[in-house]
């Protein structure tokens, strides 16, 4: 049986629309562009996805987030954002959360603004991506995080 069956996903997602409308945000839709990304983020992050992340994670974790806006460094806002995704329940109702789904498409979609745009276009041309060695040692960086990260599972 799929999940439409069940009436979850259908409700689910009407249930995160209507809250999020009650909001009055603009949200740009599924992020396609840097831009966009950057518009839906900057529109939804107070008080929405600063709710998300302080519900879920610790007061270091959120100064981080803070201070990564202020930085623009979208790198560790999308850590951030799916450390908080991830230490989220698996309820359903978590979807009505405002701001829930502005949130997971910024962490699915979070190569827009993480990818420079040589990459993008080696992307879009179906190329493998060549990493930049800053990219190469973020990357490093990130691992020794989410191993850091791992005393508040």
């Amino acid at each position: 049986m799929d999940l439409n069956e069940r009436g979850g996903v259908a409700e689910l997602r009407e249930a995160q629309e209507i809250a999020d409308s009650q909001t009055k945000k603009l949200y740009k839709g599924y992020p396609e562009t840097p831009d966009d990304w950057w518009v839906n983020f900057n529109e939804w992050y107070e008080p929405e996805l600063l709710e998300i992340v302080s519900r879920y994670l610790v007061e270091a974790d959120i100064n981080t987030f803070k201070k990564a806006k202020e930085d623009k460094d979208p790198r560790v806002l999308v850590a951030v954002m799916n450390r908080a995704w991830f230490n989220a329940s698996d309820s359903m109702c978590i979807h009505t959360f405002p701001g829930w789904g502005v949130m997971c498409d910024l962490c699915s979609e979070s190569y827009l603004v993480e990818l420079n745009e040589d990459q993008l276009k080696q992307m879009e041309k179906g190329e493998e991506i060549t990493q930049t060695e800053d990219q190469l040692k973020q990357g490093k960086v990130e691992l020794e995080t989410k191993e850091n990260w791992a005393q508040y599972i």
